[in-house]
């Protein structure tokens, strides 16, 4: 009888959590807070529009359309205002040693057969609020750089054929206009030396669709300098992807506030650069050696040599490539003999080399007729748990769509984690969702992700 009544207790309880769990949940946002380690963050009411603002010195600045306004730091009362010299809408990039560096954008679409407006990168005087001297920033490449030379005749031919196009149409010849050479900034970064600044150089002609890019410089101006103490320039990579020379411009007058790739991001070895269209990562240090490239991240995939071994890799396309193995000679036996089993065994092994090049080649030219891939966000910066020990860490995340695509492209997506000492990658994993080309957000030993729903 007592086991009986417990019983009915116990279904009269579990009736009792199910209706209450029945209930809809109405979740308010207006209570919610943000927790962050030891760090909590309530919700805020801003008024639209919201202007960032800028602590310096006691002051705040903030830029409202083609104006930098100064406020006092306690009562926001305006100090003063500087006006954009032009009347263009600033952006602000940075400050060093109170002079702010801001760049022109412009809103709206990209008109390919165009030449994107100048990006001039200005300076302010953020104690007299006074403009300083723009910084020059054109990019200078080599006399002898065969791939300039190379992706100017592909311009100039896929441009001819457009000519011969509209003479066939128009049953006239056009008018004749030279290709004309551009240049421009795809973005800068402040860092204790000064202004880094990643510029381009392209091709177009007046009248005809369509810019092509022939290359890139990474400079660095100095604090309290107008010109670069070093430059570099960076051949256009090669690209399988490429069905055209021509692309959208890679200025940043037309880039958003927060991209979701990031062209430079600082680390504690140097500035990695992210080139546009072809992503392809470089490292420069602050004399403007290049400290390793890594071209074409999403190539690199997981291989292993089977259950026996257990052995785990990352190479390009899943296969490994052993280079720069050497044959050495045996030394307890004649030197003649030797040697000739030495030429052998070399022979063999760049043999098997030449093998393993042309099938990861073969794998690459099916995968490039299948798939589409590309750097969709980062990197990510993401801090060490403790700054006594580990390093930070760089996180990519890579979209990758099968051709052909219905109306839209519904990609993979995949996490590369990469080092930034040795531009080497340390893993990958795989995401349930597609990541969200905007913003993401690194924090001490991990990462924070939108994505689709």
């Amino acid at each position: 009888m007592l086991a009986r009544l417990w019983i009915a207790v116990v279904a009269l309880i579990a009736a009792n959590n199910l209706a209450a769990s029945a209930e809809v949940f109405r979740p308010r946002f207006d209570q919610a807070a943000l927790e962050m380690g030891k760090h909590t963050f309530r919700p805020i009411r801003v008024a639209s529009p919201w202007y960032p603002e800028i602590w310096i010195g006691g002051l705040w600045y903030r830029v409202e359309g083609d104006t930098v306004i100064q406020s006092e730091g306690e009562t926001r009362k305006i100090v003063k205002q500087a006006r954009s010299p032009d009347g263009a809408t600033l952006r602000w990039k940075g400050a060093l040693r109170n002079v702010a560096l801001l760049v022109e954008h412009v809103s709206g679409g990209i008109d390919l057969g165009k030449k994107a407006p100048d990006a001039v990168v200005r300076r302010l005087n953020l104690q007299t609020m006074q403009w300083l001297p723009s910084l020059a920033s054109a990019p200078q490449p080599p006399a002898a750089s065969q791939v300039v030379k190379a992706r100017e005749g592909a311009a100039v031919k896929a441009w001819e054929e457009q000519r011969n196009k509209y003479r066939q149409a128009q049953k006239s010849a056009p008018m004749a206009v030279k290709p004309e050479r551009g240049t421009g900034v795809c973005d800068l970064i402040v860092v204790e030396q000064g202004t880094m600044i990643l510029s381009y150089l392209d091709l177009g002609v007046q009248g005809l669709m369509g810019r092509a890019t022939l290359g890139f410089q990474i400079a660095l101006i100095p604090a309290e300098a107008e010109k670069p103490a070093w430059s570099h320039w960076i051949d256009y990579p090669e690209n399988p992807q490429e069905r055209s020379p021509f692309s959208g411009s890679p200025s940043i007058v037309f880039s958003s506030s927060h991209p979701a790739v990031e062209p430079l991001t600082r680390t504690t070895t140097g500035v990695v650069v992210c080139l546009p269209f072809t992503h392809d990562l470089l490292c420069f240090n602050e004399k403007g050696e290049e400290e390793w490239r890594l071209s074409r991240i999403w190539e690199f995939e997981r291989w292993n040599t089977g259950p026996s071994s257990g052995v785990w890799g990352m190479d390009r396309f899943g296969l490994e490539v052993q280079d720069n193995v050497t044959a050495v000679a045996r030394e307890e036996i004649d030197p003649k003999v030797a040697e000739a089993e030495r030429k052998a065994a070399q022979a063999e092994i760049d043999k098997e080399f030449r093998e393993q090049k042309a099938a990861q080649a073969a794998r690459g030219e099916r995968f490039y007729k299948d798939y589409k891939a590309w750097i969709v966000a980062g990197p990510v910066r993401v801090p060490p748990l403790d700054d006594r020990r580990g390093e930070e860490r760089l996180l990519f995340a890579i979209a990758k769509t099968r051709f052909p695509y219905n109306l839209v492209t519904v990609p993979e997506c995949v996490i590369y984690q990469v080092h930034p000492d040795g531009g080497f990658i340390e893993g990958m994993t795989t995401l349930p969702r597609m990541v969200y080309p905007r913003p993401h957000l690194g924090i001490r030993g991990g990462s924070v992700w939108s994505c689709e729903g």
